[in-house]
């Protein structure tokens, strides 16, 4: 999701969710998330692909 977001081509919304198999709605939810986070996403419409409006990073790691 993120490097999709990183590189500008995540299509459109309906596109995106189903570029990485998800519904529309857990798209959002999942985009509302990441803006939790500290992570400005931004939709452009003439580009029809969502962006980062800021320079942050997230980085997740898990331990097992």
């Amino acid at each position: 999701m993120s490097r999709l977001i990183r590189s500008g081509q995540t299509g459109t919304p309906p596109e995106f969710a189903a570029s990485i198999g998800i519904s529309r709605s857990h798209l959002f939810r999942n985009l509302h998330q990441l803006e939790q986070y500290g992570m400005e996403v931004k939709y452009s419409r003439l580009l029809k692909t969502y962006y980062y409006g800021n320079d942050n990073e997230l980085l997740i790691s898990s331990s097992v």
